[in-house]
């Protein structure tokens, strides 16, 4: 499945930055679908991940985290790629190789709620110092959150699947 030549890899890899770019600029200045749109740009890293291997996908977030962040007029978008949704096809990618399906998924909601509550703490501190949220809140917002991340997994893992079957046998 892997590209053979760098310049077919490299070429492959530019064209997913820059779609990737161009929907986290639109997630930055839609008024809605901001998660969903940012959401299928953190899909794009998983066909670098797949076509060329994990490097280049791991490039791939980079270019786009850095390109985004100095063109996108809200950084929202940005910031959530570049701390969760992004770099998640190459963590995904090495916590599958596990093969234990129980250790797989304590790994990837262990490393996602470790990360969620870094953007949080993160979040507030920037901008919510004087604003305690009321712990129920906060709870059921993290349990939200949880579910939403596996549901999200879960399809991730159907896309990836269906991206091998149609798509994966034209691109060598």
């Amino acid at each position: 499945m892997l590209l053979k030549t760098r310049t077919k890899k490299l070429a492959l890899c530019a064209m997913l930055t820059a779609v990737s770019v161009v929907f986290l600029y639109a997630a930055s200045i839609l008024p809605t679908a901001k998660i969903a749109v940012t959401a299928m740009a953190g899909l794009l890293p998983a066909a670098a991940v797949i076509t060329c291997g994990l490097g280049w996908g791991t490039g791939l977030w980079t270019a786009t985290s850095i390109l985004a962040l100095l063109v996108c007029p809200q950084k929202d978008a940005a910031m959530a790629y570049l701390l969760v949704l992004g770099h998640y096809p190459m963590l995904k990618s090495l916590i599958e190789r596990l093969d234990k399906l129980w250790a797989e998924w304590a790994l990837k909601l262990i490393l996602f709620y470790a990360l969620l509550l870094a953007f949080y703490l993160g979040f507030r501190a920037l901008f919510l110092q004087l604003i305690t949220p009321p712990t129920e809140l906060l709870v059921v917002f993290f349990l939200g959150c949880g579910a939403a991340f596996v549901v999200y997994d879960i399809a991730f893992s159907r896309l990836i699947a269906l991206f091998l079957r149609r798509v994966g046998k034209y691109i060598k």
